[in-house]
């Protein structure tokens, strides 16, 4: 259950955080939400899926159902 529970928070801060990521490409910079607004939200989404499903999953797994 510690390992469920540790990668469900790994992909949920990981999909949370990406949006926020920026990058070098060929001397230009690459800002997620500024160049790409779709594909953050598609990110955004997806980690809040995480949070959720991994806060379900934690609910019912502790409650014993």
């Amino acid at each position: 259950m510690l390992k469920a529970r540790n990668n469900l928070l790994g992909l949920a801060l990981a999909y949370t955080a990406s949006p926020l990521l920026t990058l070098r490409h060929h001397g230009e910079w690459w800002f997620m939400l500024r160049d790409s607004p779709q594909m953050a939200c598609a990110f955004l989404a997806c980690g809040l899926f995480f949070w959720i499903y991994g806060g379900y999953y934690l609910k019912s797994r502790s409650s014993g159902l």
